[in-house]
């Protein structure tokens, strides 16, 4: 696991807002630390940030690699930083198991008491932050895969001011020698029923309905919609009617908007958060460094205040 230092750990901190006060980035999350120096150390190892924490049952730890140069760990962190040129990608540690790992077993790595005990305290506050209440990401809606409720129901049951609704859904092509009356209203209930009227040249009115075509979602084909209807099929799946927000193009569409757009499933359709309101974006989000084990950190990186034990 290659490690990138990082001298002081306050340049972690971001410029305080209104909104979020002082913080710091949501990488001293994925850093180690010790708590008697400011030095921080950043793995860049694939996978190695996937590695949760268990302080009971840890099934790896970290040590020095038996490549790393013994001169680094006898550097203060001045010298490793000012000839960082010269030996760039040598500060390195080994993952080694505790116990027989099986193929997918999860890793358990301990990140320290201190991690344990703000961790716990975190979400000693959080069940009584109000920022906290009741807010529920994109993700954990979508894992919820509940039927969407329509905006009618959102009135009296909104969602949470955080996500919004998007479906995937590419435009195939209409009838030769339709025509579209556009409608000027923005009124919802209006729009719900004929937004645009799209008519042949017999003048009957053409319906837009949803083609089961994407496998996966794909970000360039997610548009911004409204939940008017939802029905059930004759395979017992909820399906929606949805008011098409997105005014951007695709592929060479002509295709105005906002329109309706019938016969959606469930699996056509998802929340996404909006930007800067994930969990991590939250005035109290969780941001503690990893603990590197005491009996691993030189004391010629230990630039701060220092205990008696410390001294021998």
């Amino acid at each position: 696991v290659p490690l990138l230092h990082i001298s002081d750990s306050k340049m972690m901190n971001m410029h305080p807002t209104s909104v979020s006060g002082t913080r710091t980035q949501l990488l001293l999350n994925y850093c180690f630390s010790h708590p008697h120096s400011t030095l921080l150390l950043f793995p860049g190892g694939n996978g190695v940030n996937y590695i949760n924490h268990s302080r009971n049952s840890p099934n790896v730890r970290v040590q020095w690699s038996r490549t790393l140069r013994d001169e680094l760990l006898q550097m203060s962190i001045e010298e490793l930083t000012q000839s960082s040129h010269n030996h760039a990608g040598s500060l390195v540690m080994d993952l080694v198991a505790l116990v027989d790992i099986g193929a997918g077993e999860e890793l358990f790595m301990d990140y320290g008491a201190d991690y344990e005990h703000a961790w716990e305290e975190h979400i000693r506050q959080q069940s009584q932050n109000l920022e906290w209440n009741g807010y529920q990401s994109a993700n954990t809606l979508n894992y919820a895969n509940d039927p969407f409720r329509t905006y009618q129901e959102q009135l009296e049951e909104p969602y949470g001011t955080n996500t919004k609704i998007v479906v995937s859904w590419v435009m195939q092509g209409l009838p030769a020698g339709y025509t579209v009356t556009k409608n000027t209203q923005t009124d919802v209930e209006f729009l719900s029923s004929q937004p645009y009227r799209m008519h042949d040249e017999a003048n009957a009115d053409i319906s837009i309905d949803w083609k089961d075509h994407l496998e996966t979602f794909n970000g360039e084909y997610m548009r911004d919609c409204i939940v008017l209807k939802r029905f059930i099929d004759q395979k017992s799946q909820p399906m929606y009617t949805l008011l098409l927000l997105e005014h951007s193009l695709y592929q060479g569409e002509e295709m105005p908007f906002p329109f309706v757009l019938q016969n959606v499933p469930q699996s056509a359709i998802q929340f996404l958060d909006l930007p800067y309101t994930t969990n991590q974006h939250l005035r109290n989000a969780f941001q503690h460094s990893m603990a590197l084990p005491d009996d691993m950190f030189p004391n010629a990186w230990k630039n701060l205040v220092k205990h008696e034990h410390d001294e021998m």
